[in-house]
């Protein structure tokens, strides 16, 4: 069976991948391997034809067949490594937390072990007849976070 780690080998040890960062890779019993890759500019077709042909010269046909398939992740898809979140800066995210909380804001900071967000909340404030938006922010390390999303925005 073909390794995670030798995958990993073969992408970060050719200077084509430039920004370019491993979101996930897995390979099943079958030798089907998929490999999600991003990058702070996005991922065009090209980037995953790229690092499909190194992937493919690299590893050998015959001593044992594979099924191979790179892409970007999708809209839709959580994030799942800090990088992503680093691209993400200013958009707007959803957040399921492992206590089962499901904060969201502006993600506006990350950190080594947490992301902070702003959201905005109505409050009374003293001497005003209606309640006043604040805006607000929440740390929350890396290791409470079940999942986020980018909330997905046509304005």
């Amino acid at each position: 069976m073909i390794n995670i780690k030798t995958i990993e080998k073969i992408i970060f040890n050719q200077s084509v991948v430039n920004d370019l960062f491993i979101v996930y890779i897995n390979v099943s019993q079958s030798n089907s391997i998929s490999v999600i890759i991003d990058s702070p500019k996005g991922v065009n077709i090209n980037d995953c034809k790229q690092i499909s042909r190194l992937i493919e010269k690299s590893l050998d046909r015959d001593v044992e067949d594979f099924d191979l398939k790179v892409s970007s992740p999708g809209l839709d898809q959580p994030l799942k490594v800090r990088e992503q979140y680093l691209k993400n800066i200013g958009r707007e995210i959803k957040i399921i937390k492992t206590d089962g909380q499901k904060p969201g804001g502006k993600l506006i900071n990350v950190e080594k072990d947490y992301i902070e967000i702003e959201y905005p909340e109505k409050v009374k404030v003293e001497n005003k007849k209606k309640k006043q938006i604040i805006l607000n922010k929440l740390k929350i390390n890396f290791n409470e976070i079940k999942s986020t999303k980018i909330v997905i925005s046509f304005k």
